[in-house]
């Protein structure tokens, strides 16, 4: 009898040691079950924090791209106050310089220099065509003013007044003229002074030097 008992004994402790183990199996299985729910929702929580992230910086980038377009449209107001042709000599005539166009109120002004010009008088015009090709033959006949008259020499920006240094500067204004009407266009450098007694050409002569207005 006291065999069966220690038996009986020893069977209900390893019973108790198998049940717990099986216990302790289960709550580690649920806890790990746990662990990668918690793990998976973390990452699924990141990957929704990074596409907003992505899609705020996409915003932020495309805002930047507004502000830089709207800057480079507000741009040009500042560049359509001056324009600048600058003179290359035409047929070897060693002739060069600088015509700036400034928009002042309602007004141009036209700051002109040329270097490599022969004593005498050289008359300046603004042409129809943005081309100095052909010797300037290219840059076709003088642009008509709005401003113009059937009497007046078309285009006129004046002349050149050189005495023995070859080189002179002019400072004129023009009256009733946009920017958009010379812009591209040529200004062309002739020979001669103006003759006024020949509008609208004004028979300045053969044409030394060329420059698009830009």
């Amino acid at each position: 009898m006291r065999n069966f008992w220690m038996i009986a004994a020893l069977c209900a402790g390893a019973f108790t040691i198998t049940a717990c183990s099986e216990g302790d199996q289960q709550q580690a299985e649920e806890a790990m079950e746990d662990a990668q729910t918690t793990a998976e929702q973390a990452m699924d929580d990141a990957g929704d924090a990074a596409d907003e992230a992505m899609t705020e910086a996409g915003e932020s980038m495309d805002d930047m791209d507004d502000a830089a377009d709207e800057a480079m449209a507000e741009e040009p107001a500042a560049d359509s106050n001056q324009v600048t042709a600058t003179l290359e000599e035409v047929d070897g005539s060693g002739v060069s310089g600088q015509v700036e166009f400034t928009a002042m109120g309602e007004d141009i002004q036209v700051y002109a220099e040329a270097s490599g010009l022969a004593a005498g008088k050289h008359a300046f015009h603004v042409h129809a065509n943005g081309d100095c090709g052909d010797n300037a033959q290219a840059a076709g006949p003088h642009l008509k003013f709005p401003s113009d008259g059937d009497d007046d020499i078309h285009g006129n920006l004046g002349e050149f007044n050189v005495a023995d240094s070859g080189s002179d500067n002019e400072l004129i204004t023009l009256s009733g003229l946009s920017m958009d009407v010379i812009r591209g266009k040529a200004v062309v450098v002739h020979e001669k002074g103006n003759d006024h007694s020949s509008p609208p050409v004004g028979a300045a002569g053969g044409r030394i030097a060329c420059g698009v207005i830009n």
